[in-house]
């Protein structure tokens, strides 16, 4: 079985016809608008039914499990580039705030990655 999507930019209101599969992946989709309207994948806010919500970001999801059906409309949003870099650099801080703690006979180990900031060596001690 195959959806059929219309895709329609908010910023000038074209509209392309694309005709996908339910199992193909949110990133999937995401390159095909990229071919049609020139935007990147990175830059690109999906939004689908009435009232517009957010289409799930997780790129690895389904298009079926993200919620998307046959006939729906998919409205892209362009994000600003100053907002792009924003969020990128909002998911890279939260993959360096991970740690990893290992128990040993004495107490606790946590290694932390601490940015390069002049202050990692108070936060180190403390």
């Amino acid at each position: 079985m195959s959806l059929k999507l219309k895709i329609r930019q908010a910023n000038n209101g074209k509209v392309y016809e694309i005709v996908s599969s339910p199992e193909d992946k949110v990133s999937t989709l995401e390159s095909s608008i990229q071919k049609y309207t020139g935007i990147e994948a990175r830059r690109q806010e999906l939004k689908m039914g009435y009232p517009p919500r957010k289409i799930s970001s997780k790129e690895t999801e389904t298009l079926h499990a993200a919620g998307i059906r046959n006939g729906e409309t998919i409205i892209v949003h362009e994000i600003p580039w100053d907002k792009v870099l924003e969020i990128e650099a909002r998911r890279r801080k939260q993959q360096k705030e991970s740690s990893i703690s290992v128990d040993t006979d004495y107490g606790h180990i946590i290694l932390r990655e601490m940015p390069d900031d002049n202050s990692c060596l108070f936060r180190a001690i403390g």
